[in-house]
């Protein structure tokens, strides 16, 4: 019970923050960002959806954590700004 409430806190934490992709690229099954999370910082692994591929450096919004692969969705941030 602690570690499923403790996994829903960062999971709802993370959901919405701006992350950098710090990987060659980030797709649908390969790639990994960075987000300032005011301390040290966090490393995810990340991955896009569809089409969507995005290069070292862009940044990009986390909006779902997937449990089957233990990996954070992400989507342009142009996008997300958009909506």
């Amino acid at each position: 019970k602690l570690f499923a409430d403790a996994n829903r806190s960062t999971t709802t934490k993370l959901v919405g923050k701006i992350a950098t992709v710090r990987t060659s690229s980030v797709s649908t099954d390969f790639g990994e960002v960075s987000v300032d999370d005011g301390g040290a910082g966090l490393i995810l692994k990340a991955r896009s959806v569809g089409d969507d591929r995005f290069v070292r450096g862009e940044r990009v919004v986390i909006f779902e954590k997937s449990s089957s692969d233990d990996t954070w969705r992400v989507m342009s941030e142009k996008e997300y700004v958009g909506r």
